[in-house]
């Protein structure tokens, strides 16, 4: 076979792409789309039923959500964390795209051992319009206050 040069890079060009193409390795997708079916899937945490995205723990692998969003599932009821504070997940609504949280130092005793302001500072967190904060400790006991003068 008597080949131009430019039909000797052509042929080789043609057999080239071939070989790749039938040595690539098939499975290449494979982990995009394990990830897609890992996260697609709604899980269970605790108590609570179908819940997607942003969360994620338990058996839901954390690149199913935001990392602020993890859950601790080992208990009664789930737990998330915010900058080192863990609240009680009370209920999260997929639809309503709204969690709501307590306290769990609060849970089982609603008088604070030490009483501070908490503020949830997430970029992917909105506060509801409708959101109202109120404190009422009823029959705790008195608070001792130390004061030091100089």
């Amino acid at each position: 076979m008597n080949l131009y040069p430019f039909q000797k890079i052509s042929f080789l060009l043609v057999i080239t792409s071939a070989i790749c193409l039938l040595y690539i390795p098939r499975s290449l997708g494979e982990e995009e789309d394990e990830h897609y079916l890992n996260c697609s899937a709604s899980f269970q945490c605790a108590n609570i039923l179908n819940i997607g995205y942003p969360f994620w723990g338990s058996s839901r692998p954390d690149y199913c959500g935001y990392p602020e969003f993890k859950l601790n599932c080992t208990g009664d009821a789930p737990v998330i964390s915010f900058q080192d504070e863990d609240y009680r997940v009370l209920d999260i609504s997929q639809s309503a795209s709204t969690l709501r949280i307590a306290r769990t130092d609060y849970w089982n005793n609603v008088c604070p051992v030490s009483p501070g302001n908490t503020t949830i500072e997430l970029n992917h967190v909105e506060y509801a319009s409708d959101v109202q904060e109120l404190l009422l400790f009823y029959d705790c006991p008195p608070s001792i206050f130390l004061f030091q003068f100089s």
